[in-house]
């Protein structure tokens, strides 16, 4: 009686994917393997020997049993076979005779991997062991009455009329040939095997910049680390950390072997090198050879007709043709850099047209590299596009001959453009939305790839030595570093940095003896000098009244304290610090400042034309000329440090202060193409035309990668609680606002009453100030070309600061509250909130024709700016910023005076300039006879310090003193306020 029971295949056997009870493997699914009696016995014998569990088998009496199958693949059953009979089956038969039949037309099971013993003759012992089991002898006679077509199969391989060696021949190849499926799967097999292998290479096809954590691991493995890999695990490390690997960042994962650090280095720039087929050209080799003296980063959306791209021989691509237009581009740039990714990159043009097809109008990133236009031989004949309005003729550059004066070059606007490098602007017929989304955005001169020849900047802008120097706190103020002098050669240093790296961790202890052997104490490259043009009596003080005329005198004394001059042994060593050298002495701020900064200077030149010092005056705009040769700018200050920005450009209001002084036209004639080469600048690379508009504006923009050396923990801090990949963007704000002079203030901020620093966005405000002044700046370049009687170059200035004074009345004045706001270009509005410099329009003389001043006047009064007993406030919002609430600064209360002054509110100026000078007399009477750079204008006792800023309140002070010098002399009657303070009133 047969038992039967549902099938229970062990667990360990992979499912069918139909909805039949049949467990297969898909190497089996080859319809040839049953097409014959044979293929059905050789898959019975394999299956039994090798699973006999499938076979029915058991693991201890080896009993079989028969399995019944529906050919639709129902539901399976198994039945004992107690009298040890097996289906008889004829070998010709196609189905089985028994009743019990198992039909294959279903796929059965068949393991994925057979044994490699079944392919060779079995032994006698196996055919006596099987005969046994299954009721047959070893001759092929079964005690049942049909054969098993298996052992008929052996009994016609293993015949005694044939040698061992041609049985096995036999016997394999009627194997082969009637289950061919044992060779498939050894090849797929193989197949599996390769493929497997060629998925664990697929790190090697990738680029280094796509690698995932998978692809570093496995490359570690290849060469040999695997110790190392595991390390990484768990790290979310991309093939971007592996490009920026050093020996540094290999410790931090606890690779503490060097020569095992220097292996894997050593491995990836092979790889590098490999994969790019030849070595990266540097950019400095690049632009050697292109023979390019500007590197341009443009921002602007391109169509694929806008272009004509040819290969250049620097291995970038070249503008052949510019066919857009009014496009930033220009023939013959070569392409640096493409969103990102380095111009050596494109070995075809297709690849850019493919590139501008997929950005869909979106704005494309161009670092380009152009020969700068900057001179022009005179004899040249000049002809004019009339398309552009620009000189289409090929200017010579001479790097080694200055620039040709004004009146060789003639009374051609169009020469004198392009022999001071300034590039006029498309007039109002071109397209507006063109020009508004295609705009410069910064510069770098001389060479982009500037840290890799300048060891000084490894030192002192970036790098481990930087960080670790910071970060562990030595010095209090983090300008303290930076500004220290070197011992020797910036090379030497960072050899020997390396060096204390390899044994560790530098502890604080030998970074303290670290830096103390190799740096100087900052101030060491300058010397203080007194001033050959210095007088001790200046008759005009004897106007003054008591107590200004002693403390006029007072000021003046201070002027030899703050005058340095670069020392013999720097200029020859230049590499050693962060100072920029400079030809003729200068007047520097005072305490933590100990260079020349650009706008301050402005305001020490008038105090020094009152003191009569004009050899100091002019060798300050001298200094301040060399930098703008050398960089095109003036940088924020003469530090390497300060080299990716400038500040307001106020070279134009030195020169012209001295030469209203001193009436000097040959000076005046010497400096007037510097103007318009820092104007060419600003143009380019500070300027932005809004929507609807033709004029260009301007905002402070600076491009940053990391944290200003300067200050360097402070921007870290800002920064810390934003993602990594906006920091750069916030760095680059930050600078912004350094740029605009305003470090920190709630103006750079999109809400000023939840103020944080990691909220500012400086470069997305168009601001009044910043317009204002650089309006002036033309009427002013206007006026000093009348001066030199070149009429034409004045008509042409007088016109653009027309057409820019008309802008700053649509976009900044607001007619509702009568103030001017700065432009937000992010909401597209007027901020609406006061800031003290918002009323520098009064001093450029940029005011409307309708203009009514009372409307100002009443703005200050209704928030109650005027009534606060020291001065103006620098806004109505008390942050804990220096440039907020309730400080002030000497040249903003300068400005807003001399510009109610000029607008016919003399009261008001007169005012405000005596509660001023009663504000910082009385704190200097209090402090000692020191003079400080802001005062708290909520008391004018002195009793209250003004607060706020990355640093403590420094004393010297450099523009404070020239400001006080020229309010005295602008009101020499003056005397003290004499009402009582709130503050003591309190107290």
């Amino acid at each position: 009686m047969a038992i039967v029971r549902p099938y229970e295949p062990p667990p360990d056997y992979p499912l069918d994917d139909r909805p039949s009870t049949v467990y297969s493997n898909p190497v089996y699914r080859n319809p040839r393997l049953y097409s014959s009696p044979s293929t059905h016995s050789h898959y019975d014998m394999i299956r039994t020997r090798q699973y006999p569990e499938i076979a029915g088998l058991s693991t201890q009496d080896r009993t079989p049993s028969l399995r019944s199958f529906s050919s639709r693949g129902g539901e399976g059953r198994e039945a004992g076979n107690n009298n040890n009979q097996i289906p008889t089956r004829h070998p010709q038969q196609r189905q089985w005779s028994s009743s019990s039949t198992t039909s294959f037309h279903d796929t059965p099971f068949c393991p994925s991997r057979l044994n490699p013993n079944l392919r060779n003759t079995p032994s006698r012992a196996e055919t006596d062991r099987l005969s046994q089991v299954s009721g047959w002898t070893s001759s092929g006679v079964a005690s049942s009455p049909s054969p098993s077509p298996s052992l008929l199969l052996r009994s016609a391989v293993h015949s005694p009329l044939r040698s061992e060696s041609q049985q096995s021949t036999t016997y394999r190849k009627t194997l082969r040939k009637s289950c061919p499926d044992l060779n498939e799967s050894r090849e797929e097999e193989r197949r599996r095997r390769r493929m497997k292998k060629r998925e664990e290479r697929e790190w090697a096809k990738k680029d280094l910049m796509k690698w995932r954590l998978d692809d570093v691991i496995l490359w570690l493995q290849e060469i040999g680390e695997e110790e190392w890999a595991s390390l990484l695990i768990g790290y979310e490390i991309k093939g971007e950390d592996v490009a920026k690997w050093d020996e540094e960042a290999l410790a931090k994962f606890g690779i503490d072997d060097i020569a095992t650090r220097r292996k894997i280095l050593s491995e990836r720039d092979k790889m590098i090198k490999k994969k790019g087929g030849k070595e990266r050209t540097s950019l400095f080799d690049i632009i050697t050879r292109a023979n390019g003296d500007q590197v341009v980063v443009v921002e602007t959306p391109l169509t694929v007709r806008d272009l004509i791209v040819s290969r250049h021989s620097s291995g970038c691509l070249a503008v052949q043709k510019v066919a857009g237009s009014n496009l930033p581009l220009e023939e013959d740039d070569c392409l640096l850099e493409v969103n990102s990714v380095p111009g050596e990159q494109f070995t075809s043009p297709l690849m850019l047209t493919k590139l501008i097809s997929d950005s869909g109008g979106r704005p494309i990133r161009f670092v380009v590299l152009r020969r700068a236009r900057l001179c022009v031989h005179p004899e040249e004949e000049i002809t004019r596009d009339s398309s552009s309005g620009v000189s289409s003729s090929s200017p010579v550059h001479h790097s080694n001959e200055k620039l040709y004066s004004l009146d060789r070059c003639g009374a051609n606007r169009m020469r004198i453009g392009r022999w001071a490098g300034f590039r006029f602007f498309p007039s109002p017929l071109h397209s507006q939305k063109s020009l508004a989304h295609s705009r410069p955005v910064a510069l770098l001169r001389e060479h982009m790839d500037r840290d890799s020849i300048d060891p000084t900047l490894s030192v002192f802008c970036h790098g481990s030595l930087l960080h670790s120097v910071q970060t562990a706190r030595l010095f209090p103020d983090s300008k303290h570093f930076v500004d220290m002098p070197l011992t020797a050669d910036p090379d030497v240093i960072l050899d020997r940095w390396a060096r204390l790296n390899e044994k560790g961790d530098v502890d604080e202890e030998t970074l303290v003896h670290f830096v103390s052997q190799y740096f100087d104490e900052p101030g060491s490259e300058l010397e203080c000098i007194y001033p050959t043009d210095f007088k001790d009596k200046i008759d005009s003080f004897l106007s003054l009244r008591t107590p200004f005329k002693e403390w006029a005198e007072q000021i003046h004394g201070k002027w030899p304290v703050l005058t340095r001059r670069v020392k013999e042994e720097i200029l020859e060593r230049s590499n050693r610090c962060t100072l920029i050298p400079l030809p003729y002495p200068f007047v520097v701020p005072g305490g933590r400042f100990r260079e020349l900064y650009y706008w301050d200077s402005f305001f020490t030149i008038k105090g020094l034309l009152v003191s009569k010092m004009y050899e100091t005056a002019r060798g300050m705009i001298l200094n301040m000329k060399s930098l703008i040769d050398r960089f095109g700018f003036v940088p924020n200050g003469n530090r390497l440090y300060y080299l990716n920005r400038s500040q307001p450009p106020l070279l134009t209001w030195c020169l012209n202060a001295y030469f209203e002084s001193t009436g000097d036209t040959d000076f005046l004639r010497e400096i007037l193409p510097t103007l318009i080469k820092e104007l060419h600048f600003f143009d380019l690379h500070r300027s932005i035309i809004v929507d609807g508009s033709t004029v260009p504006l301007y905002h402070h923009k600076v491009i940053a990668r990391g944290p200003r050396p300067e200050s360097y923990r402070e921007d870290m801090h800002t920064a810390a609680n934003v993602p990594e990949e906006d920091r750069n963007r916030l760095y680059g704000d930050i600078a912004a606002a350094a740029e605009s002079g305003r470090d920190f203030s709630s103006r750079w901020a999109s809400h000023a009453n939840t103020f944080h620093l990691h909220n500012t966005r400086t470069q997305d405000f168009l601001p009044v100030d910043l317009n204002s002044i650089i309006c002036m700046n033309l009427r002013l370049i206007s006026n000093m070309f009348i001066t030199l009687e070149e009429h034409e170059n004045a008509a042409e200035y007088d016109r653009r600061s027309k057409e820019m004074k008309e802008e700053i009345r649509r976009l900044f004045w607001s007619e509702s509250q009568g103030m001017w706001f700065d432009f937000d270009l992010r909401s597209n509005k007027r901020s609406h909130r006061f800031y003290d410099s918002h009323l520098l329009p009064l001093y450029a003389d940029i005011v409307h024709e309708d203009f009514d001043l009372t409307r100002v006047i009443d703005y200050l009064n209704r928030n109650g700016l005027i009534s606060e007993p020291g001065g103006i406030p620098s806004s109505t919002v008390a942050t804990g910023e220096q440039w907020d609430y309730p400080n002030a600064w000497a040249p903003i209360m300068w400005i807003i005076i001399q510009g109610l002054r000029k607008n016919g509110a003399m009261e008001l100026s007169r005012n405000l300039t005596a509660k001023w000078l009663t504000r910082i007399l009385n704190e200097w009477r209090r402090s000692g006879g020191k003079m400080f750079e802001k005062y708290d204008v909520t008391s004018f006792c002195g009793r209250e310090k003004a607060r706020g800023g990355e640093y403590e309140v420094q004393e010297g002070f450099g523009w404070t003193n020239g400001v006080v010098l020229d309010l005295l002399m602008t009101y020499p009657d003056i005397e003290p306020t004499n009402q009582e303070c709130p503050c003591c009133q309190a107290n």
